[in-house]
C-alpha cells in the first residue's frame, strides 16, 4: 500500500512539474506575442505617419504643379516666337520647335522655312547661281 501511495505521490509531483513547465512556456509565448504586438502597433503608427506625410507631399506637389501651369513661361507670344526663331537658326527640327516653344506644327514649319539653316544657305547664294547649271532647254 505504501508503494501505491508513493507511486501516486510521484505521479502527482510529475504532473505538477509538467504543468509548471507548460505554464512557463505559455508565459514565455504570451510575452513574445505581446512584444510582437507592440512592434506591430509601432509599425502601424509609423505607417500612418508615412501615409500622412505622403498625402502632404502629394498636396504640395499638386499645388506646385498648379502654380507652374498657371505661371506664364513667356512674357508674351513674341518672346515665344523669338526663341523659336533662334532654335530654327540653330538647326532644330519642327518637332523640337513644337516641344520647346509650344508652337503648332504649322507655326514651327513656317519659322523653319523662314529662318532655318537651309533657308540661310539659299539666301546667301546669288539669284543667278543656278543659271550656269541649266540646259538651253531650261532657259526658254
Amino acid at each position: 500500500m505504501s508503494f501505491l501511495l508513493s507511486f501516486c505521490t510521484a505521479l502527482v509531483v510529475l504532473m505538477c512539474g509538467f504543468c509548471i513547465l507548460i505554464y512557463m512556456e505559455q508565459r514565455a509565448a504570451t510575452r513574445s506575442a505581446n512584444r510582437k504586438q507592440d512592434q506591430l502597433n509601432r509599425i502601424e503608427e509609423r505607417f500612418h505617419e508615412m501615409v500622412e506625410m505622403q498625402e502632404k507631399l502629394q498636396r504640395r506637389i499638386d499645388q506646385l504643379s498648379t502654380d507652374v501651369l498657371h505661371r506664364e513661361i513667356y512674357q508674351n507670344a513674341n518672346d515665344r516666337h523669338r526663341m523659336a526663331i533662334n532654335d530654327a537658326k540653330a538647326g532644330r527640327s519642327i518637332a523640337d520647335l513644337m516641344a520647346r516653344n509650344g508652337l503648332s506644327s504649322d507655326e514651327a514649319a513656317l519659322i523653319i522655312a523662314l529662318h532655318g539653316d537651309d533657308n540661310r544657305d539659299s539666301l546667301n547664294k546669288p539669284a543667278n547661281a543656278n543659271l550656269g547649271k541649266m540646259s538651253p532647254v531650261d532657259l526658254r
